[in-house]
């Protein structure tokens, strides 16, 4: 029985960015981020790919890590949920032997450093969460600086409440989801509908590493920070 395994899910279809999970900072194609840091971790007893797409596989396999088959078209939609993709995964390596801990990491997070893995990892030891995600402290509150908008171009509070609200402090942290990794049981993601129905656990990762590319935007934001960060080494 194997104790750690990586998976890297990685469609190719992407609405925002074309080719998201391989669009390249300073010349490394998203993927490969992913990839090295589950390398440079040493705490896997195996790394994944999942992936409908040959092109993907093929930049997968020239860093390293091959693809045995590609995952059903029908699991890599915009219309499927990627907790279905993990169902499917971990069934699939279950057919070829068991592994007590399933981490995701995503190419969408390419600012994440070793240490959060590892650390990750540690508080999903010796806590009794189901799953385990990063978190990172948000700079907005639903109760002051966020709106909903309806096709009236009305606006609306986020959160309603019978409590007065007049300043932050009062409304506490609220936090964003990253995908710097995520860590969860295989039963669980077998037994459960979807990745919040369990008791969830969140890691608290600073905010220069948690950004999360789902824009050209974000693409250019990680380059420069990217950059800055290996000019200050």
């Amino acid at each position: 029985m194997k104790n750690n395994v990586a998976f890297i899910f990685a469609r190719g279809g992407s609405k925002e960015i074309i080719n998201k999970n391989i669009q390249t900072i300073n010349n490394i194609p998203l993927i490969a981020y992913s990839i090295n840091i589950a390398k440079k971790s040493e705490i896997f007893d195996d790394i994944v790919i999942s992936t409908d797409s040959d092109h993907i596989a093929k930049i997968a396999s020239d860093y390293g890590i091959k693809t045995d088959d590609l995952r059903p078209e029908k699991l890599a939609s915009d219309e499927s949920p990627e907790w279905l993709s993990w169902q499917y995964e971990v069934k699939k390596y279950q057919k070829k032997s068991n592994f007590k801990t399933f981490f995701s990491i995503p190419c969408t997070s390419p600012l994440r450093e070793v240490s959060d893995i590892i650390n990750m990892k540690k508080f999903y030891d010796k806590n009794n969460f189901d799953l385990v995600l990063g978190v990172s402290k948000s700079e907005k509150s639903p109760f002051f600086n966020m709106v909903k908008k309806d096709i009236n171009n009305s606006i609306d509070k986020v959160l309603l409440t019978d409590k007065s609200i007049n300043r932050r402090q009062e409304a506490g942290d609220y936090f964003d989801i990253t995908t710097v990794c995520y860590i969860t049981s295989p039963d669980y993601i077998l037994n459960s509908k979807s990745m919040l129905d369990g008791s969830l656990g969140g890691y608290e990762i600073p905010k220069e590493r948690s950004l999360d590319i789902d824009t050209q935007y974000d693409l250019y934001l990680a380059e420069l920070i990217l950059n800055a960060n290996n000019n200050r080494k």
